[in-house]
């Protein structure tokens, strides 16, 4: 049970007790009265509280982060068959299929989502291989392709851009017609500029410049 749905039910309990003590007041005798209505001030105190609480938790603002996008043109039917002759390594996960190249000090490794289900709700643990030339890299560019996606999960994908000492991670959500979109787009610093663009290269996917009005 949610905090504010239980909020509600205590708002709802303390009412009916509250009308209930000020009906017991008017048919209980004098002596008894003064006590009915201390019940009814510390109940009408508490039910106050707890509407206050439940509405805070009910009706509080919730900012909306506005995200750079970018879109970028490229084949999708194409994407795969690139990279493995690129001699990128391909690996056969329960979503889809991952590649990975190393080159030089620098990893590149691309993700095709076909099932999202299964991406986000995973039901085996997948064995991976230690790749012990990775240990030697010192930058990783990731980039995972979603084919597809539903309304409750597309709101995860600006989470997947991370930028840090030593890796830069996105998504691209394949929309139609070629059309990739970024939902999240923060530009790579220059150790990793060289290596985005390498990976994007090596995808054919070609950035959508916007058209200046």
């Amino acid at each position: 049970m949610s905090k504010k749905k239980l909020l509600w039910i205590i708002s709802g309990v303390l009412a009916i007790l509250g009308m209930l003590l000020i009906y017991l007041c008017t048919v209980v005798s004098n002596n008894v009265t003064k006590i009915f209505i201390v019940l009814i001030a510390v109940d009408f105190i508490a039910l106050t509280m707890t509407v206050q609480a439940a509405t805070f938790n009910t009706f509080k603002y919730k900012a909306k982060i506005k995200y750079n996008t970018k879109d970028y043109n490229g084949n999708i039917d194409e994407i795969e068959n690139n990279l493995i002759k690129l001699k990128y390594e391909k690996r056969v996960l329960p979503y889809g299929n991952s590649y990975l190249l190393i080159k030089g000090d620098t990893a590149y490794k691309c993700s095709i989502i076909n099932n999202y289900e299964v991406y986000f709700n995973p039901q085996e643990v997948v064995e991976t291989k230690e790749n012990k030339k990775l240990n030697n890299c010192k930058r990783f560019i990731g980039i995972e392709i979603f084919k597809n996606i539903d309304e409750e999960n597309l709101k995860k994908l600006p989470d997947f851009t991370i930028q840090g000492e030593k890796a830069y991670l996105t998504s691209l959500l394949y929309q139609e017609n070629n059309l990739f979109k970024c939902l999240n787009y923060e530009e790579p610093s220059l150790n990793f500029k060289e290596a985005y663009d390498n990976i994007m290269t090596d995808l054919n996917l070609v950035e959508i410049e916007e058209k200046q009005l």
